[in-house]
């Protein structure tokens, strides 16, 4: 079964467990009323600016076997203004805009998929998504039976442009010289579902590290959110006040693990971390001063 994973991702701004659409949008068979059919292919998709000859693209490869019926066309495409993917003469297409690749015998192409049959093998067709660009031989335009197989850096790139929240420091309204002060954050688990052409991927993203920034030119690295006081677990001690009416800045950078699974199978690790930098919190650093009480 041919099969085929795309990189290219909705931003979403809901940090919620919900499936998403994995592309920058769908084309249709045909194009809307209305709308211009020489210009329609060029517009409805995003284009991915390349030079060298394989730009941020998987190699195309055979994907292991998902025990799912869906199926999909495949076909490549020039990448020129009006270049359609059901064009019969798409193997014929050319122009100035195809010919950006560092090696001159390459052409700049798109690749869009179009599903035939769904989960339960029964037909289905929908219009064309774009998948990516890169560059290629001309002959390989029109249809073709190679798919791409989704890597554990598809992955990342995607939670990346999906979002993950990013933590902030919990402090008192101001705290004191020389005085030992508690801080924490509250972490998140961040669990994403996405569906590329067809494989149901569950990815988990999990904090593991963070690194505190007090604000003063110091910063420790903890494998601990902290906690409220009187927990100690997070301490940072200040050696100089603020000027009246100023703070400092804090933050913490959480640095996340992640596990992916593809269509219910096993959880898989991705090999790199993400660190997400954190929003700055103010605090005010005060000076104690004596004061002579006198006694009854």
């Amino acid at each position: 079964m041919n099969r085929i994973v795309g990189a290219t991702f909705l931003l979403l701004s809901a940090f919620f467990f919900t499936p998403i659409n994995a592309y920058a949008g769908e084309c249709s068979v045909e194009p809307p009323p209305g709308v211009d059919p020489r210009t329609y292919w060029a517009t409805c998709h995003e284009e991915i600016p390349h030079r060298g000859t394989n730009p941020r693209v998987t190699p195309i490869e055979e994907p292991p076997s998902t025990g799912s019926n869906v199926t999909y066309s495949y076909t490549w495409v020039p990448t020129c203004p009006g270049a359609s993917p059901g064009d019969p003469e798409v193997g014929n297409l050319d122009c100035p805009a195809a010919h950006s690749c560092d090696d001159p015998q390459l052409m700049s192409m798109s690749l869009y998929a179009m599903q035939l049959t769904s989960p339960a093998g029964q037909p289905i067709q929908r219009g064309w998504r774009y998948l990516g660009s890169e560059c290629r031989d001309p002959k390989d335009a029109g249809p073709t039976k190679q798919p791409r197989v989704l890597t554990w850096m598809d992955v990342l790139n995607a939670v990346r442009q999906v979002g993950v929240p990013g933590a902030s420091v919990e402090a008192p309204d101001y705290t004191l010289v020389n005085l030992k002060t508690t801080f924490y954050t509250e972490p998140t688990t961040v669990e994403r579902s996405l569906t590329i052409i067809g494989y149901d991927v569950d990815v988990r993203v999990e904090p593991s590290t963070y690194t505190w920034h007090w604000g003063d030119g110091s910063s420790v690295t903890t494998d601990t959110p902290g906690h409220p006081y009187p927990s100690t677990d997070v301490t940072h001690t200040y050696r100089r006040a603020t000027a009246p009416n100023q703070a400092l800045q804090l933050s913490v950078d959480v640095t996340y693990t992640a596990h992916y699974r593809v269509d219910d199978g096993e959880w898989q690790p991705i090999p790199e971390s993400l660190t997400i930098a954190g929003a700055p919190t103010d605090l005010p650093i005060k000076q104690a001063s004596a004061v002579l009480v006198a006694k009854d």
